[in-house]
């Protein structure tokens, strides 16, 4: 779990260690006190904002699954190449197959050129992706019903429930 915590976290390196892992999650207290008190700054704000343009970006361009996992680095063990071949199947499998992703591709809600720089950010790093963040803004205020099903798809997955029903156009 502290594992999965960090890598979310620190997206730029795909794989961590334990210890790593701990030490990241040390280092996000400071930024989720901030983020209570207010105080949050304004790129770790739009990299958290990031996360489910990011993931709607992947289902709506399942191939870019695949470019994203080949810019991962090089896992340093046998255990963290394991890990990263299973996250591999569990994002892919959930941004090709699932209720949530169909609907997402169907409904095409962010543009070709914010998915491209959202992915590439993400790729590369938290500056990158807080500066597309920053670049799409205008597109990113119109994105409420996106960030609702995306919330309530994520919430039904993680209680195993039935996803909820593609929003209407």
């Amino acid at each position: 779990m502290i594992e999965n915590i960090a890598r979310l976290v620190n997206h730029d390196a795909a794989v961590v260690s334990a210890a790593g892992a701990t030490r990241r999650i040390l280092k996000v207290v400071p930024v989720v006190l901030a983020m209570v008190s207010g105080q949050a700054s304004a790129q770790t704000i739009l990299n958290l904002q990031s996360i489910p343009v990011f993931f709607t970006c992947l289902a709506q361009e399942p191939a870019a699954v695949d470019d994203y996992w080949n810019s991962a680095p090089t896992p340093q063990s046998e255990e963290d190449a394991q890990w990263l071949e299973e996250e591999k199947d569990r994002i892919r499998a959930w941004v090709t197959d699932s209720p949530w992703a169909e609907c997402a591709r169907r409904k095409k809600w962010i543009s070709q050129d914010y998915c491209r720089d959202i992915i590439a950010g993400w790729k590369t790093g938290r500056h990158e992706t807080a500066r597309a963040m920053e670049k799409h803004r205008n597109e990113f205020m119109n994105l409420r019903v996106m960030f609702e099903y995306f919330e309530e798809s994520s919430k039904a997955a993680k209680a195993g429930a039935v996803a909820p029903a593609c929003p209407a156009d």
